[in-house]
Protein backbone atom coordinates (compact mmCIF):
# COMPACT_ATOMS: atom_id res chain seq x y z
CA UNK A 1 0.00 0.00 0.00
CA UNK A 2 2.72 2.17 1.04
CA UNK A 3 4.35 1.63 -2.89
CA UNK A 4 1.20 2.31 -4.53
CA UNK A 5 1.07 5.60 -2.23
CA UNK A 6 4.93 6.55 -3.21
CA UNK A 7 4.16 6.05 -6.80
CA UNK A 8 0.84 8.41 -6.66
CA UNK A 9 3.16 11.36 -4.56
CA UNK A 10 5.62 10.89 -7.41
CA UNK A 11 3.35 11.17 -10.17
CA UNK A 12 1.45 14.32 -9.02
CA UNK A 13 4.89 16.06 -8.12
CA UNK A 14 5.84 15.10 -12.29
CA UNK A 15 2.44 16.05 -13.09
CA UNK A 16 2.57 19.47 -11.00
CA UNK A 17 6.27 20.07 -12.89
CA UNK A 18 4.48 19.04 -16.21
CA UNK A 19 2.20 22.09 -15.22
CA UNK A 20 4.54 24.41 -14.33
CA UNK A 21 6.65 23.66 -17.54
CA UNK A 22 3.08 24.11 -19.56
CA UNK A 23 2.77 27.34 -17.99
CA UNK A 24 6.07 28.62 -18.54
CA UNK A 25 6.15 27.32 -22.29
CA UNK A 26 2.75 29.05 -22.88
CA UNK A 27 3.93 32.63 -21.90
CA UNK A 28 7.70 32.03 -23.87
CA UNK A 29 5.36 31.37 -26.85
CA UNK A 30 3.27 33.92 -26.07
CA UNK A 31 6.53 36.45 -26.14
CA UNK A 32 7.96 34.88 -29.00
CA UNK A 33 4.52 36.01 -31.32
CA UNK A 34 5.10 39.58 -29.73
CA UNK A 35 8.68 39.31 -31.46
CA UNK A 36 7.69 37.93 -34.44
CA UNK A 37 5.06 40.46 -34.77
CA UNK A 38 7.45 43.47 -34.29
CA UNK A 39 10.01 41.95 -36.31
CA UNK A 40 7.40 41.45 -39.40
CA UNK A 41 6.28 45.18 -38.95
CA UNK A 42 10.02 46.13 -38.61
CA UNK A 43 10.60 44.22 -41.88
CA UNK A 44 7.63 45.90 -43.85
CA UNK A 45 8.90 49.16 -42.70
CA UNK A 46 12.15 48.51 -44.38
CA UNK A 47 11.10 47.01 -47.37
CA UNK A 48 9.73 50.66 -47.53
CA UNK A 49 12.38 52.20 -47.03
CA UNK A 50 13.95 50.24 -49.69
CA UNK A 51 11.47 50.35 -52.61
CA UNK A 52 11.95 54.11 -51.44
CA UNK A 53 15.46 54.06 -51.60
CA UNK A 54 15.49 52.27 -55.23
CA UNK A 55 13.23 55.08 -56.40
CA UNK A 56 15.51 57.60 -55.58
CA UNK A 57 18.49 56.03 -56.74
CA UNK A 58 16.97 55.54 -60.12
CA UNK A 59 16.03 58.90 -60.46
CA UNK A 60 19.47 60.22 -58.91
CA UNK A 61 21.05 57.99 -61.94
CA UNK A 62 19.04 59.59 -64.18
CA UNK A 63 20.04 62.64 -63.62
CA UNK A 64 23.44 62.16 -63.54
CA UNK A 65 23.18 60.39 -66.89
CA UNK A 66 21.27 63.85 -67.80
CA UNK A 67 24.80 65.69 -66.85
CA UNK A 68 27.06 63.36 -69.39
CA UNK A 69 26.39 65.00 -72.64
CA UNK A 70 26.67 61.65 -75.06
CA UNK A 71 23.92 60.39 -72.53
CA UNK A 72 21.98 63.88 -73.31
CA UNK A 73 22.10 63.44 -76.91
CA UNK A 74 21.18 59.96 -76.76
CA UNK A 75 18.05 60.62 -74.26
CA UNK A 76 17.42 64.06 -76.73
CA UNK A 77 16.93 62.03 -79.66
CA UNK A 78 14.37 59.08 -78.06
CA UNK A 79 12.49 62.38 -76.89
CA UNK A 80 12.26 63.56 -80.80
CA UNK A 81 11.78 60.53 -81.39
CA UNK A 82 8.13 60.33 -79.36
CA UNK A 83 7.33 63.47 -80.26
CA UNK A 84 7.38 62.84 -84.00
CA UNK A 85 5.37 59.17 -83.30
CA UNK A 86 3.00 61.27 -81.12
CA UNK A 87 2.86 63.46 -83.65
CA UNK A 88 1.98 60.92 -87.09
CA UNK A 89 -0.72 59.09 -84.65
CA UNK A 90 -2.53 62.39 -84.00
CA UNK A 91 -2.73 62.55 -87.80
CA UNK A 92 -3.82 59.53 -88.42
CA UNK A 93 -6.76 60.73 -85.96
CA UNK A 94 -7.51 64.01 -87.86
CA UNK A 95 -7.52 62.22 -91.11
Amino acid sequence: MDEILLRLQKATRKTAKLEQLTLRLLAERGQLRDVVSQLTEELEQLKTQHDDLQTKHKALKLVKSLNSETDRVIIEKKIDAYIKEIDACLKTFGD
